[in-house]
């Protein structure tokens, strides 16, 4: 399984893929296979491939604007939302976003709008286990289950889609986990 660095100071503590992971990167290759053989859509191929590094920033500016709208979340970070990797010199407790991965969903009328989703990881880093658990409520309560226009953007639709393991460096005392929602939204 591949891994990833979330925050580039901690030795040894590593986020591994999660069994989940490997089983929607094989259902989105038979997608996207599914897609490429279909020549009817060539027009709407054409345009997600132009429209996906926009795509990426809306779900974090989504994500990073309800965390720091919810009093919950900034009473214990203040203004430490930051995209992954978070800088060792970082206060703590703090939380990181990172984009994971991105999917066009069907649509009745495509030429309206496109509906799109979005999976973001937030990882709460903090000093105890105890405001690590404290952390990931309050990002759990910002987030799930929202929908509306939040930085412009028009949310369907915010899930959690899964809890990562309860990491933990016992040098710098830093405990880490994780949690990935999928936000669905539109794209006009």
């Amino acid at each position: 399984f591949p891994s990833h660095d979330i925050y580039p100071g901690i030795q040894g503590l590593r986020f591994m893929a999660r069994a989940g992971d490997t089983q929607q990167r094989a259902e989105r290759t038979l997608l996207q296979r599914a897609w490429r053989t279909d020549s009817k859509n060539t027009a709407s191929r054409c345009r997600t491939t132009s429209r996906r590094w926009s795509t990426k920033m809306r779900a974090e500016k989504v994500v990073t604007a309800l965390l720091g709208a919810a009093s919950g979340v900034t009473n214990l970070v203040g203004t430490r939302i930051q995209p992954s990797p978070l800088p060792e010199t970082i206060t703590l407790p703090a939380i990181a976003t990172r984009h994971v991965s991105t999917i066009d969903l069907e649509t009745i009328d495509a030429q309206s709008y496109a509906l799109v989703q979005s999976r973001i990881e937030v990882t709460a880093v903090t000093k105890s286990y105890v405001a690590q658990k404290n952390l990931l409520e309050q990002i759990r309560l910002a987030l799930q289950y929202k929908r509306g226009t939040y930085a412009g953007v028009e949310v369907v639709n915010i899930t959690r889609e899964n809890s990562g393991p309860d990491l933990r460096d016992d040098e710098k005392e830093i405990f880490t986990q994780a949690i990935d929602f999928l936000v669905i939204f539109k794209e006009t």
